[in-house]
């Protein structure tokens, strides 16, 4: 009988301390989701250019320079520190597949004045982590943007 009590009382205190552990995991999602979206604070999302095959992150950065310099009219393209491309190059059944280029600019106010932008045939969005829930939180079009 005095085996059974030991492990109610087990019980009990595991009990009462999965609430507490909770609370905690909870605050260190959070933490992770904020670190994560400052590392990707100068990021952006382009969709809908085209990929080579065997394309290099610097045919990618080239791309993306291009871009800003050809459809969005800068002077000269920002400074970026690396373009690359998401995900696998092929669906499962072996066909390629358009993926979306993640560009990561020096400076935040450069990152800021692309979205600013709604270039035709493209679509660049800011680039949030994924939140406690899975979802990506905040992902808007430089269109969405300008309207609200």
């Amino acid at each position: 009988m005095k085996g059974l009590t030991d492990h109610a009382e087990k019980m009990k205190s595991i009990e009462d301390n999965v609430p507490k552990i909770k609370a905690t995991m909870k605050k260190h999602i959070k933490k992770t989701v904020s670190l994560e979206n400052q590392s990707r604070r100068y990021n952006l999302r382009f969709e809908g250019l085209l990929e080579d095959d065997s394309e290099t992150w610097d045919v990618t950065e080239a791309k993306v320079k291009n871009v800003l310099v050809e459809k969005l009219d800068f002077e000269s393209a920002p400074e970026i520190e690396r373009a690359h491309r998401t995900s696998c190059p092929r669906r499962h059944d072996g066909t390629p597949k358009l993926r979306t280029v993640v560009g990561k600019f020096t400076s935040y106010k450069a990152k800021e004045a692309i979205l600013k932008i709604n270039p035709e045939g493209l679509n660049i969005f800011e680039d949030p982590s994924r939140g406690d829930n899975g979802e990506k939180k905040g992902t808007t079009t430089s269109a969405q943007r300008q309207t609200s």
